[in-house]
């Protein structure tokens, strides 16, 4: 549902906006709270990273968006060409949905922050039907946090408590889990600006492999299509023939095609005309068919057998054999 959704609005948005390739990259910046301190080291460490996994993707742009600067409709529609997006944890990552399947996600947070308790993103990735790859960065060094205690209480700040609450505020770590948005040390280090450290390469490292791991099993499955459209099974080999002990049952059997795989599952058709019968349709998962005289046959009978294999839809040619037995 949430494809149909982001598929949807792509189309509201972008209907009249000229499409170009794909592969560019997007940073989302926040220039008033929970800011990247150095975002020139996210940058490099991005053009970097893309460089040394995908050369052919090294020469697209990377742009920088803003909610507070950039119209909504205007990073849906770079979103929709980009093959990156790296961001704080804020409300502009949800439009990481608008990102074709195959593309990589990598939401930051800030020093104390526990990304499972708090990120819709990592859910939002993890739907099979979006093929996002996610990954998240958080600072973990509390030297690389600017936490801002003389705002707001909504916005990190804490001078309204007293000296303990303050103390006490400071000192949780992590955050735990809380239900909503008031918590004072969820809300002191949530607003945090962090400086981002050497542990985001990893990140990116690990991203860029799990989507190049996707790409070469993507590759196979499209080169198995193409090769399945082409593929017929073989025709079915020595088909023979004999009566059971009971002198009523006719037990058919044949090899399968010889360019068939353990793993392919097979089918087999079988059309019997003689002995009185008219034609008689059956179909068998095994390389033998057991078939019931009619009680009134008896002597040396005739019968003309074809058969052909089927795997996946494919079908092989017609064997015919002519088969003798005395009832």
């Amino acid at each position: 549902m949430v494809r149909k959704f982001s598929v949807f609005i792509k189309k509201k948005l972008l209907d009249n906006a000229v499409r170009t390739t794909m592969y560019k990259s997007v940073l989302v910046s926040r220039k008033i709270n929970r800011k990247i301190l150095n975002e020139h080291f996210v940058i490099e460490s991005v053009k970097n990273a893309v460089r040394s996994n995908f050369p052919e993707m090294s020469d697209k742009k990377f742009y920088s968006v803003d909610l507070t600067v950039n119209r909504t409709g205007d990073i849906v529609s770079l979103l929709a060409e980009s093959k990156l997006l790296v961001g704080m944890h804020g409300s502009a990552m949800i439009l990481s949905m608008f990102m074709e399947p195959g593309s990589v996600v990598i939401e930051m947070f800030p020093y104390a922050i526990n990304a499972s308790h708090v990120s819709a993103v990592r859910s939002l990735c993890n739907l099979k039907s979006l093929g996002l790859v996610y990954r998240s960065w958080t600072n973990m060094e509390e030297s690389n946090s600017v936490p801002h205690p003389e705002s707001p209480p909504l916005l990190g700040g804490i001078v309204h408590l007293s000296p303990d609450e303050q103390q006490h505020v400071r000192s949780v770590y992590p955050v735990p889990a809380v239900y909503c948005c008031h918590d004072p040390a969820y809300l002191y280090r949530m607003f945090q600006d962090t400086i981002v450290g050497d542990g985001f390469v990893e990140v990116l490292g690990s991203a860029f492999q799990e989507l190049k791991n996707l790409s070469e099993r993507r590759s196979s499955v499209e080169f198995e299509k193409r090769w399945r459209k082409w593929y017929f099974p073989a025709e079915v080999t020595g088909i023979g023939c004999d009566i059971g002990a009971d002198k009523r049952t006719v037990r058919f059997t044949w090899m399968p095609p010889v360019n068939v795989g353990a793993w392919d599952v097979l089918t087999y058709k079988l059309a019997v005309v003689g002995a009185g019968m008219a034609l008689l349709t059956l179909v068998s998962s095994q390389p033998w068919l057991s078939v019931n005289l009619p009680p009134d046959v008896a002597g040396d009978i005739h019968l003309n057998i074809w058969v052909k294999s089927e795997v996946n839809s494919s079908e092989s040619a017609d064997v015919h054999s002519l088969c003798h037995v005395r009832v």
